[in-house]
């Protein structure tokens, strides 16, 4: 489902030429669930940023979905992420004036699912939070307004689900039970899961664990290898 091929990402500065990404080559297959482990700076991130056709790269070749994302323009760009890719931020980005129901319907009424309100509510009944669809994300805490984020980046069936440290915000129960919806959303809809984070104790709850340091990979391994 990803595959990037000798990524590079850099950018100039005054003390010269700053290698955000650094020869970066690594593929993630459909149904995966893997962490990307690493501190802040490391690069992390913006390898999401990239996964997700947020971020240009200098050199490479990235590949999603079977789709060259170099060779698109801006707008091929929105195509692929609307009919492939869910991502999910650490800081919920909710709409304030919308309901939980309204929130998640977003992603389909853009593009005029006429079924969109019924699969919207099917998605919150998934994150266990059918009792709450009709609350504005300031009725809601932080643990249920990430559900409501994370139900938004799923209504649409993506193949890709990017989580950019999604418990970061939260307490340590609140973090794990978010954590476990993650992976059986995953594993449920054989979806590939791409967790950035810093914790160790979330990396392990994934499948593979790539470890990202300086802007290059300083190892990739599976579970239990």
């Amino acid at each position: 489902m990803i595959d990037l091929d000798h990524v590079q990402l850099s950018m100039p500065s005054r003390a010269g030429q700053v290698d955000i990404l650094n020869d970066i080559s690594l593929k993630i297959n459909r149904g995966e669930t893997v962490a990307m482990l690493g501190p802040s700076g490391a690069g992390k991130t913006t390898a999401m940023m990239v996964m997700g056709g947020l971020e240009s790269i200098t050199q490479g070749r990235i590949t999603v979905a079977g789709h060259d994302l170099m060779a698109l323009d801006e707008d091929r760009l929105a195509e692929i992420r609307r009919d492939h890719i869910g991502i999910i931020f650490q800081a919920f980005r909710l709409i304030p004036s919308m309901t939980a129901l309204e929130n998640v319907a977003v992603p389909l009424e853009l593009i005029d699912d006429r079924d969109a309100f019924d699969k919207a509510r099917a998605a919150l009944v998934d994150v266990g939070l059918g009792h709450r669809i009709d609350h504005v994300p300031d009725q809601l805490s932080g643990g249920e307004q990430q559900r409501v984020a994370i139900a938004r980046a799923i209504v649409t069936e993506p193949d890709i689900l990017l989580a950019d440290e999604p418990t970061g915000n939260l307490d340590q129960t609140t973090g794990a039970e978010i954590m476990e919806l993650l992976i059986n959303t995953a594993q449920k809809h054989n979806t590939a899961l791409v967790l950035i984070t810093h914790d160790e104790g979330l990396a392990t709850q994934c499948g593979r664990i790539i470890r990202i340091a300086d802007g290059q990979i300083a190892s990739d391994s599976a579970k239990g290898v």
